[in-house]
């Protein structure tokens, strides 16, 4: 057989492979959203599973993996997985579990006429760059909708909330001028807003015949369309990452409090618990614990809260997660200055996908930024009337993995873990 078709026959399996475990999750949902599988009950055993659904158990891990990482279900040692107490309310599952290629395979000729035409767009959105240099999250995915958008002819205006450093217009009031302007539809990007903040914000659209979609870095607790990159499962696979390389104690390095923060965090120990670790080995690093800002150098505060763990007697050693690539940075840099390297004496992972991560080989874990953008589009093309349901879609992280994390735990003599 020639590599072409080794390669094409392993594509195809593959694909199979992923819309079976996503089959799997998606009806173990329907069970908790129907009640056949209570809250707080145990299900049954991983082996049973694939006895059931006729596949591998490692298919039934994949299925059961992303419930864990968003709150649905609980892994608790020695004692199995069960469904939370409070798992999420069904329209606040994802649509499909966690679409992949939906948003990435999108292009414009592959678009249903819309019901509805559209001919204006107004986009609202924080665009800048950062104190680095770089652009912001909403830059980003601002230019993949008015590429999208271009090439079909229809006109965007962009409602820009950036004002100068660490200041921004008021979402709710922003929200408001662009509704003014008649406007056929709206795509409201709101990556750094506090989800409290948003959902006042957003209010108004329910007095207004209006289709929006609104792109966010977590869900929203109201029946309001919405995209959103989801935190909880980046620090899942973060962990789970780190894990898989033998770390047994894993670090997070998180100086400041927000939201995303929390979430990244919360996924972080569903992996814990889902390895079957302690919950003990687990070490936060925290610093002061402050608001996280935007016009705050990030790289400080990692440094600044590294070096006081230090001096209360925590070590640099095995995996590390700095909550973002930014705080990262301020550990690999803290670690410098006691002759410690990424890669071969701990194994640092990031988020967030910063240009400095190639320089040092730091792995990270990059967020669906343009997928996001993309995805909005195709909502407000197809159906624009559609878009009015409450509609939740979550898009995952993609792992980048570098040399930092190249480093394993060494396998004990008695080969036990």
């Amino acid at each position: 057989m020639s590599a072409k078709k080794i390669l094409k026959k392993q594509i195809s399996k593959n694909s199979e492979d992923i819309s079976v475990y996503r089959r799997i999750e998606n009806d173990m949902r329907e069970h908790i959203r129907t009640g056949k599988w209570t809250a707080g009950s145990l299900l049954p055993s991983q082996r049973d599973l694939a006895e059931k659904y006729q596949v591998s158990p490692g298919t039934v891990r994949r299925a059961v993996e992303p419930m864990i990482a968003d709150g649905t279900l609980l892994a608790e040692d020695r004692r199995g997985t069960f469904v939370a107490k409070h798992p999420p309310a069904a329209d606040q599952m994802s649509n499909g579990a966690y679409p992949s290629s939906t948003a990435a395979d999108f292009t414009p000729a592959g678009v249903k006429t819309p019901r509805v035409k559209l001919e204006t767009v107004g986009i609202i959105g924080a665009v800048y760059t950062d104190w680095s240099g770089m652009r912001s999250w909403d830059s980003i995915i601002l230019r993949a909708i008015e590429q999208t958008f271009s090439e079909l002819g229809i006109v965007t205006t962009l409602y820009n909330r950036y004002v100068s450093e660490g200041l921004m217009k008021p979402l709710a009031d922003t929200v408001e001028v662009a509704l003014e302007e008649k406007n056929d539809a709206l795509i409201i990007i709101c990556m750094i807003a506090d989800r409290v903040q948003v959902e006042e914000a957003l209010a108004p659209l329910d007095l207004h015949d209006v289709p929006a979609v609104c792109i966010l870095s977590g869900e929203l607790h109201l029946p309001i369309p919405h995209i959103f990159y989801d935190n909880r499962m980046a620090g899942f696979q973060a962990a789970r990452h780190l894990i898989g390389k033998r770390h047994r104690k894993i670090s997070v390095v998180a100086p400041a409090r927000a939201s995303w923060i929390t979430e990244r965090i919360e996924g972080i120990k569903n992996a814990i618990a889902y390895a079957k670790l302690p919950p003990e080995c687990l070490t936060i690093v925290a610093g002061d614990g402050r608001q996280w800002q935007i016009n705050e150098g990030p790289v400080e505060l990692g440094y600044a809260a590294v070096k006081a763990a230090l001096a209360e007697g925590w070590i640099i050693s095995g995996g590390i997660i700095g909550i973002s690539d930014d705080v990262a940075k301020g550990l690999i840099l803290a670690a410098a200055e006691i002759g410690l390297k990424p890669g071969i004496d701990f194994a640092p992972i990031g988020f967030d996908d910063h240009p400095y991560d190639l320089t040092v080989g730091l792995t990270t874990m990059r967020p669906p930024l343009e997928d996001m953008g993309k995805e909005a589009v195709r909502l407000l093309l197809e159906d624009p009337q559609g878009v009015r349901t409450s509609l939740q879609i979550r898009l995952r992280a993609h792992l980048i993995p570098r040399f930092s994390t190249q480093y394993e735990e060494p396998i004990p003599s008695d080969r036990s873990l």
